[in-house]
């Protein structure tokens, strides 16, 4: 009989409850020209390729690292608020490549760090104003 009453009166405190409504919360940013992000990208990869020389699969270890770090800042927006004009200054941008006992490092010269990107009917563009970007 306790029994039944103990539940009886939790399944009134709960139907009687107020459940309380869910409120909303925008989290959209509204960027606006002159405004400034700082991107910090790292990526690190580790595996092997398999390759078939001389009629005899091989496997050779390949690792990498890059990393880029830059500031941005918003130089147009298109009529939808949308980013479409922004600059950034490289601060880090390389790249290491090991491929068996070779290694490789790239790295964006000094007078490219400054690099514009835009947007043109949904296609992407970046380009250095000091000159172009070549291997």
């Amino acid at each position: 009989m306790v029994l039944w009453r103990l539940l009886a009166s939790t399944a009134i405190i709960l139907i009687a409850a107020d459940t309380g409504s869910a409120q909303n919360c925008s989290l959209k940013e509204t960027p606006k020209v002159g405004d400034c992000f700082r991107t910090h990208i790292e990526m690190t990869l580790k595996g092997e390729i398999r390759v078939s020389a001389e009629g005899k699969p091989t496997t050779i270890p390949l690792e990498a690292h890059a990393e880029h770090d830059f500031p941005e800042r918003i130089l147009a927006l298109n009529p939808k608020g949308i980013p479409e004009k922004s600059a950034r200054l490289y601060e880090t941008a390389k790249a290491t490549i090991k491929a068996g006992p070779d290694r490789t490092e790239r790295s964006l010269p000094a007078d490219r760090r400054l690099q514009v990107a835009q947007r043109h009917n949904d296609q992407a563009l970046v380009y250095a104003p000091a000159g172009a970007l070549t291997r």
